[in-house]
């Protein structure tokens, strides 16, 4: 048994992701109807009506036509528990899923501390009814090859009877000549760099993958997880793949058969909304009380400044090489910032190894357009001024994408006790700064605590409002294309 991924021509594309190459996306979520036979075939039927051959696109497919022009729309499907229950696959293959993605995300609400505002019952629909059987992903090189493939889609849709239930429509955000910096200038993303609503570069910190380093990109494994000799290393492709080693050398549990589960993986999708007027205003105000300006605030919140420079000295050029050794107690680097508690490296000894079993592949996109910093939210949302959400961008956020084999190890372990916890990084229960679901009837205690030099000297920023919040989302099993066919055919799993 390999800790190495193969067959890429049988890896859905979402394992590698789609980047600049695809930068417009479109996210339709439907429900099934009642005939397994009729959902078999609309889902055999799927890729003629896109314009594609054979299946959802693999990751080979992917890398081989990178850099074909008329390859101009990939595409890939996952399923809920509940969308599978409607394929005809037989209930002892159902009941061998696990839990976590047999409940949903509706149902594990509280390990994932959606609530207040980010409570299921404050989700956008379908969210919010768990009316949602399939996901559809569909990306395109302009803005023109969506609106097509969205007519499509909508077309095949009804042809079967289904309808869209919801969709969205995220897309790569790039600094441009938008200016983020609130006071620097110099800390602005290049203009090429990819960025989400808060101003900062995004899609840095990807861990590498042993076998998915795209042929002849030059990615290193910078990143990855450390060695006993502190050197990179990629992540065995089982904790992102089903039917291979993961880092413990064992091929973690999946479903049964174990073909319906080979090469396949969990999507996690979250829906989160970003509140830029809010996150600006208390950069701002917090700053001048504490004698820093608002993007060096901004940088010891997040744990990188706004263009992706980390706050610990990288050893190399690449913004990905550096650990935490030597800045033990969070001068350069605060414990408690979003970067360090979503991956704290080796923050917590043994190089990485405590880590290492908990790493996600984020896949995400930003929705919405991105806020100039002289503008609000409200000048440039198109939703103010009358237009409905069918017609233009509901506010701006993130559409969550992240990859795993273990949905409650990865996933909700990160949500729960780093994100929403803080004591393995010495934190008690204050909550990450940036993506935490901060109590507002305490506000004293949503807070982080930031050293400076000397080592002395502490800043105690308090009352932080939950700058991030829960639209909706849910747990998908994305499948690999050959268990694709064989539950589109009607022939395996019954």
């Amino acid at each position: 048994m390999s800790d190495s991924a193969e067959r890429h021509d049988d890896i859905q594309g979402l394992l590698r992701g789609f980047g600049m190459r695809w930068p417009y996306a479109l996210f339709v979520y439907s429900a099934f109807g009642d005939d397994p036979e009729q959902n078999q075939e609309f889902l055999r039927t799927l890729p003629d009506a896109l314009g594609c051959v054979g299946g959802p696109t693999s990751v080979a497919e992917v890398d081989a036509r990178r850099a074909d022009p008329g390859f101009d729309s990939p595409f890939n499907v996952a399923f809920t528990f509940r969308g599978l229950s409607k394929l005809g696959i037989a209930p002892d293959v159902l009941s061998s899923f696990p839990p976590e993605f047999i409940q949903g995300m509706r149902r594990r609400a509280a390990a994932n501390r959606d609530n207040g505002r980010s409570a299921p019952e404050c989700w956008e629909p379908p969210w919010r009814d768990g009316t949602v059987d399939i996901w559809l992903g569909v990306y395109a090189d302009t803005e023109a090859v969506r609106e097509r493939q969205r007519q499509r889609l909508s077309e095949h849709l009804a042809k079967y009877g289904m309808q869209v239930d919801g969709f969205d429509l995220p897309g790569q955000l790039t600094a441009g000549d938008t200016p983020v910096w609130l006071d620097d200038p110099a800390c602005q993303p290049e203009a090429s760099q990819a960025v989400e609503h808060f101003g900062f570069g995004d899609g840095i910190s990807d861990p590498p993958v042993k076998g998915l380093a795209r042929p002849g990109s030059g990615v290193t494994d910078v990143g990855g997880k450390l060695d006993e000799k502190g050197r990179w290393q990629p992540l065995a492709a089982g904790e992102f793949l089903h039917g291979y080693l993961d880092e413990i050398g064992e091929v973690p549990a999946g479903p049964t058969p174990t073909d319906i589960g080979r090469n396949g993986t969990y999507l996690v999708l979250r829906k989160l909304s970003q509140d830029v007027d809010a996150f600006r205003s208390y950069l701002s105000e917090r700053a001048q009380r504490n004698g820093m300006t608002a993007d060096e605030l901004a940088a010891k919140l997040v744990g990188r400044t706004r263009n992706g420079v980390p706050l610990v000295a990288s050893a190399t050029a690449d913004r990905n090489d550096f650990r935490y050794a030597g800045d033990e107690h969070g001068v350069q680097c605060p414990l408690g910032s979003h970067l360090r508690r979503t991956n704290p490296r080796d923050s917590l000894g043994f190089q990485t190894i405590l880590v290492d079993r908990h790493r996600l592949l984020r896949r995400g996109m930003p929705y919405g357009r991105l806020v100039p910093r002289d503008r609000k939210m409200s000048d440039i949302n198109p939703l103010a001024a009358g237009a409905t959400a069918d017609e233009s961008y509901p506010g701006q956020g993130l559409m969550f994408l992240a990859l795993n084999v273990d949905i409650r190890r990865q996933f909700e372990f990160v949500q729960s006790q780093w994100i929403n916890f803080g004591n393995d990084l010495r934190q008690g229960s204050d909550r990450d700064p940036i993506a935490g679901l901060h109590n507002p009837a305490h506000p004293k205690n949503n807070r982080i605590v930031i050293l400076t030099e000397p080592a002395e000297s502490v800043v105690v920023c308090s009352e932080i409002p939950s700058f991030v919040e829960t639209r909706g989302g849910d747990y998908f099993f994305l499948p690999a294309l050959h268990a694709y066919a064989a539950i589109a055919g009607g022939h395996q799993y019954q």
